[in-house]
Order: structure tokens, then sequence, then C-alpha cells
């Protein structure tokens, strides 16, 4: 699947885990009393583009009574990051303890991972739809999570602000408001403990949480380690070349607005019709390689539980 840039559920693997990550006093205990920073909203949809969330700090132990408590009315989302802004997350290094108890899967490929992030959330969280630029995998340790995802090449029809969709919530979209949206095709499964699935980099995806959740996301380059800012500590700024490319953009809309609109409007005009020339040749050219190694891209995540 890593061939396809397709993403996978694979079902039932031996993720470890045990009674550490489903007992919640073991769990709060283990993770400790240090501040940790969580994402808390008062609404069940995380809205990136509007802000509706705050960052609170609080203990990782009060993390899990919060998010496990079945009468909370607020949502919280924590994402584990390292005390310094400057480094990378690394689970294991953080939570040694906690991450002793999980088995990564043989395939990850070592040499090229970026990160290992906990996740924490809370029941019926949802948060905001996105891509990423590195492959990920996301381990479900505990709960269960829906997930819907769109391919990279309906970028055109996801209202993007950056690199998160102003379509916060892909289970309820406002078509009049969001109108391309209706074009969308989605694929959509479901997690639970033991499965693992792998995001391709660019693919959008939302993510809500069904009940209190646990998992561990794994990021990787798929690209040479010169290609990303080596600046980018989350690892969700474009590759260099890209983000020349769009400011490059940025720039040269910016040098027409020096025309009066009746010429500035023309070659605007022809910047797109340039672009949609180069997609169409390299669409030709894609569709010419041998892809002999790997299977056509699936309509839908087959779910084997089935």
């Amino acid at each position: 699947f890593f061939c396809q840039e397709t993403p996978a559920l694979l079902v039932g693997l031996d993720l470890g885990g045990g009674e550490i990550w489903t007992n919640n006093t073991l769990l709060a205990q283990e993770g400790g009393s240090e501040p940790v920073s969580v994402m808390v909203s008062n609404s069940s949809v995380m809205d990136f583009v509007q802000r509706n969330y705050r960052y609170q700090k609080m203990s990782f132990c009060e993390v899990i009574n919060r998010a496990t408590n079945k009468t909370l009315k607020q949502s919280l989302y924590f994402r584990s990051s390292p005390p310094l802004r400057t480094a990378v997350s690394n689970f294991t290094l953080q939570w040694p303890r906690l991450s002793s108890t999980i088995r990564l899967p043989s395939f990850i490929p070592g040499h090229q991972v970026f990160a290992t992030i906990l996740r924490i959330s809370s029941n019926n969280c949802t948060l905001f739809t996105h891509y990423d630029v590195m492959d990920n995998i996301l381990l479900q340790i505990r709960g269960r999570k829906h997930v819907v995802l769109c391919a990279p090449g309906d970028v055109e029809k996801m209202y993007l602000v950056g690199d998160k969709s102003r379509i916060t919530n892909f289970r309820d979209i406002d078509f009049q408001r969001y109108p391309k949206a209706s074009e969308l095709r989605k694929y959509e499964c479901t997690l639970e403990r033991g499965d693992a699935l792998y995001i391709p980099s660019l693919w959008f995806h939302s993510v809500k949480s069904l009940e209190f959740s646990a998992s561990v996301n794994v990021f990787w380059r798929p690209l040479n380690k010169s290609i990303y800012d080596p600046k980018d500590t989350f690892g969700n700024r474009d590759p260099l070349p890209a983000r020349r490319a769009l400011e490059a953009v940025e720039k040269a809309l910016s040098r027409l607005s020096e025309l009066p609109e009746y010429y500035a409007d023309f070659y605007r005009k022809r910047m797109v019709d340039i672009i949609r020339t180069r997609i169409h040749t390299s669409r030709i050219h894609t569709r010419t390689l041998d892809h002999s190694n790997c299977m056509d891209t699936p309509q839908k995540l087959p779910d084997e539980r089935s």
C-alpha cells in the first residue's frame, strides 16, 4: 500500500497496550503530574479556521480524568509535544513506560521516522479536516475512531486555508456554503482497538472519537530529508519547493494588481490556463508510467471484520 500511496486499514494487529491503557487510574498515574497543553472546546467539532477552542495547561492525570468523564460537556484533545518547542515529538522518550507497552508494526520504515505522537481525545470529539505532508500511520490503542478521507486530487473542492479545510466536519457538510464539496469522493472507516490506518501524505482526513480514545501516531518522511523545512518541528509545513512555488504565485498575483483590472483579470486567467495545461500534461505522463506492481486505487476501505 505504500507503493499505491493509498490509505489502508489494517485490522486486528498485536499493538500491545494492556491494562495500563484500559484502567483509567493506572493510565492517569503513569502519565504523571507534569503540565501539558490541551485543546479544549465547548463544541464537539474543533474548527481551526474559527478557532472555537483554546489551549489549557493541565496535568496528564487531569487530562485522563476529564476526557474519560462521560458527563463532560466540553471536548478535549491532546497531542503530545516535547517541553521544548524546538524539539520534535518523541512518545518513546517522553513516556518510556507507556511506550514500552506498545508494539509498533515492523513495516514502518524506521530510518525515515520523523515523529511519534500520543493522541488522547474525549468522546465525540472531532478534529478539524487537514492534510499532512508526511506519510503516517494511526495506531488505535484504546477506544474507537471514525475517519473520513479524501484524495489529494480533490484539493480544489476542499476550500483550504493553509493545510486546513474550511469544511470542518465531513459528516455534516453545508453544501450551500461549499457547493464543490458535493463532488467529493469520501473514504470512510472505523478504527477499533488493535487497528491501524495508513494515511499517505496529502490525503485529507477528519477524525472523530466515538468514545474516549488513545492512539499512537507515527510520521515518516516519504521524500528526501532535504525537501523538508528543518525548522518544522510539527511536520505540517509544505515541502520547501512547494512552499516557494506557492509564495511565487502570491507574489505574481500581487504584481498583477499594478495593472488596471481589465488587464489583471486577463493575465490571471492566463496563469490559470498555464497551470491547467501543466496538470493535463502531467496526468498524461503519469498514465504512461508502469504501475504493474501496484493495485488500482480502491473506492472504499474494506474492513476485514465484515
